[in-house]
């Protein structure tokens, strides 16, 4: 009976390989069913043997796992900090400081001021239209040029009137213009210090790089002086602008994360 029933699951073990629809499996009336509540202990020896709680296991044989640790170790075996609250290590950050001018008439006033990200640029040549030179004492802290600034620029007549053909340009009475320098160049002490020389360019610049010579030393053919800020006195600033002008001025130059 037993060989029989063997070979009988083997069939169909083999037909379940072959891909065939396999039997249902049902239960075999000749055997006694399973109950689905579980079995009552055996016993051994006439008595029921339970696994004691309390035993320790014997030396060698296992260990209680440690407790799982509140922060995960590094590869250097340091545990990593909270992101939210890491604190990064003061960097400096560079910043400069954009300058709002107005001229008029040769007068040149202070009328804002913004810190900016970034140093400022600091070109190899100039432009043509206006060039400005500030320095801060004797030493030159920021150089440059804007084209197109302080001029006005009238086209030809199209009815080709007489004394309106071409380009005409006048030099305008007052304008406003920007201008950029390192934010650590400057600061309340050197603001009665600090000097910004503008220049109107009488023709093309010269194509060679300039050099850390005073600009009117390099191009005095070039350039013509039309207006200049001796210091900045906070004092006789409006309030608005004194206020914008010492905040460009400690606005705060390292980074922290936190």
């Amino acid at each position: 009976m037993a060989t029989k029933q063997k070979s009988v699951a083997r069939d169909k073990l083999l037909r379940m390989r072959e891909g065939l629809v396999a039997e249902p499996i049902i239960d075999n009336p000749a055997l006694k069913p399973m109950p689905d509540a579980p079995e009552s202990p055996r016993r051994i020896g006439g008595r029921i043997l339970l696994m004691d709680a309390g035993a320790r296991v014997p030396s060698g044989q296992g260990s209680k796992m440690k407790p799982v640790p509140s922060k995960m170790p590094t590869e250097t075996g340091r545990p990593k900090q909270d992101q939210a609250n890491a604190v990064a290590e003061p960097a400096e950050s560079p910043g400069s400081v954009r300058l709002r001018l107005r001229i008029d008439r040769g007068q040149v006033t202070v009328v804002g001021a913004r810190s900016v990200p970034g140093t400022a640029p600091v070109p190899e040549r100039l432009d043509y239209g206006l060039a400005y030179e500030i320095v801060n004492g004797t030493r030159r802290v920021a150089v440059g040029s804007i084209p197109d600034v302080g001029t006005q620029r009238s086209f030809p007549d199209p009815k080709g009137r007489q004394g309106m053909e071409g380009h005409h340009l006048a030099e305008l009475q007052s304008f406003e213009i920007n201008v950029r320098l390192p934010q650590h160049e400057i600061s309340e002490a050197a603001l009665p210090k600090l000097r910004v020389t503008l220049y109107r360019m009488k023709g093309q610049p010269s194509v060679a790089p300039i050099t850390s010579a005073p600009l009117f030393e390099q191009l005095p053919d070039q350039l013509r002086p039309v207006a200049e800020l001796r210091g900045i006195d906070l004092n006789l600033l409006p309030t608005a602008v004194r206020g914008e002008l010492r905040k460009a001025i400690k606005a705060p130059r390292k980074t922290r994360q936190r």
